[in-house]
């Protein structure tokens, strides 16, 4: 059983709110399942070409809530920049290289680049109406 992750664009005060059954606007979601802050840590250096420490780049995610089983962070907006930016061709080399890290074990470069797209998708969209981009895990 994968984790949820849900990247959605609200305001910080709806995503002080957001749980798994959420009624947020389809346009500025996208759900998938098992990426967390350190997937998307990894993701940032790989976008990048830097050397950063994934472990260390989490510490950018800006955590809105978090219980024993629910977390929600704001995703950096360099980050959010980035995927809102990246062509097709940057966003499926990235998706290669992002599925052959050991944070990735087990995924597909296709898997990859499906969640990536979609993310894209928010994150545009998060870019051009001036919000932030979150990311909801739960247990």
């Amino acid at each position: 059983m994968s984790m949820p992750a849900i990247f959605f664009v609200a305001d910080r005060a709806t995503a002080e709110k957001v749980r798994l059954n959420h009624s947020l606007p389809k346009e500025s979601v996208a759900e998938w399942g098992s990426v967390d802050t350190l997937k998307l840590s990894t993701l940032w250096t790989i976008l990048t070409g830097g050397s950063e420490d994934p472990v260390e780049l989490m510490d950018r995610f800006t955590e809105v809530r978090s219980s024993e089983e629910e977390w929600t962070h704001q995703i950096p907006d360099e980050l959010v920049i980035r995927l809102a930016t990246a062509s097709p061709s940057e966003l499926s080399g990235a998706a290669e290289r992002w599925v052959q890290t050991e944070e990735m074990s087990g995924w597909s470069a296709s898997d990859g680049l499906e969640v990536l797209t979609d993310v894209q998708r928010v994150a545009r969209r998060a870019h051009q109406i001036h919000q932030p981009l979150f990311l909801y895990t739960s247990l």
